[in-house]
């Protein structure tokens, strides 16, 4: 083999070189600018981390305090239910026990009504009673005054007696009053037929002092009924108005427990959430730790391919400087030749 094939071969050799060993430096700063982002990502990575963290822990919190007030507003819910449903129950009652104090009150009513109508018939017949008693009694006024006069013209009349004759034969008369039986008969049956209508009309118009104060006692029971059937009437009203709002008031409260178990739907939604992002930080954790052990793994191994290039760019150097030799002496033998190391 000629010297000169040699030379050129010696130069190729040491321009692989020279390359390979730019080829090596380019990789070596690469993977060092590799290194050096993957430090920066994983300094990103756990600062991200570390902020994903305080947020769950202030987002559990949170979750913690609306879940404390969320149970709470659920028991107050459900007492307010309950007391809904008593409520409800003792409106019903309260309507039912009205209804039937209105209809007991107008069964009163219509026994004071009928009453009221007895004693106005019964102050109607003792006023006919008394106004007869009185006629009569005026009639036996009337017989008695004219008995009495009868009497006493009677007793101012005299009559002739005869009593015997004289010494002379002449017949002798006395004058005397005259029989007043009969008048007196008359005088004393026409004052007991007055004292009996007397008797009769006290009688009558006692009978219609107490009828007018029957009268009176309906009329008062009466207006009582009414006043009760009044009374009795709004309070219905009253209990059937409390009675819906009982039932509305029982409606929302309903309505609110349901709601409240869609909330608590949610809620343990949102558990399970935080539960999944606890469990995502916690394998993320793992994973940046992974991340770091291989980081750091790989800063050795780039350690160890620096020395290891070091060593293998002196081992070139000198190699390089031996082919440099070699190449001289061939030149020496061959003709003078440039050789650019």
């Amino acid at each position: 083999m000629q010297p000169r094939w040699l030379i050129a071969q010696f130069e190729e050799i040491g321009h692989q070189t020279d390359y390979q060993d730019d080829v090596c430096s380019s990789s070596i700063a690469e993977v060092e600018r590799i290194q050096a982002l993957s430090r920066e990502y994983l300094q990103r990575a756990s600062q991200e981390h570390y902020s994903l963290q305080q947020q769950l822990q202030q987002q559990r919190q949170l979750f913690t305090h609306a879940k404390q007030q969320f149970v709470k507003q659920q028991d107050d819910a459900n007492h307010l239910y309950d007391d809904c449903v008593l409520l409800q129950n003792d409106s019903d009652a309260v309507a039912n026990d009205a209804s039937q104090n209105l209809n007991e009150w107008q069964r009163q009513r219509s026994k004071a009504k009928d009453w009221r109508a007895d004693a106005s018939k019964q102050v109607s017949q003792c006023q006919r009673h008394v106004t007869s008693a009185q006629q009569d009694y005026k009639s036996a006024q009337s017989d008695l005054s004219r008995a009495q006069r009868a009497l006493a013209i009677r007793r101012t009349q005299t009559e002739s007696v005869y009593v015997g004759t004289d010494s002379n034969g002449n017949a002798r008369y006395r004058r005397q009053p005259v029989c007043t039986a009969a008048e007196e008969a008359a005088v004393s049956f026409a004052s007991s037929q007055c004292q009996s209508c007397a008797t009769a009309l006290q009688r009558c118009e006692q009978a219609l002092k107490n009828a007018q104060r029957d009268l009176n006692a309906a009329e008062q029971q009466c207006q009582g009924c009414e006043e009760a059937c009044r009374d009795a009437n709004a309070a219905k009203d009253t209990a059937l108005a409390a009675q819906n709002i009982a039932s509305e008031s029982e409606s929302s409260a309903l309505q609110a427990v349901k709601k409240l178990d869609d909330v608590e739907k949610g809620v343990a939604n949102s558990e399970a959430l935080l539960q999944h992002l606890s469990a995502q930080l916690a394998l993320q954790a793992t994973l940046l730790k992974n991340l770091e052990k291989q980081v750091e793994l790989g800063q050795t191994s780039l350690r160890d391919i620096q020395q290891q290039l070091e060593g293998l760019s002196q081992f070139m150097y000198r190699f390089k400087q031996v082919l440099n030799d070699k190449a001289a002496l061939l030149v020496a033998f061959e003709r003078p030749l440039t050789f650019c190391s």
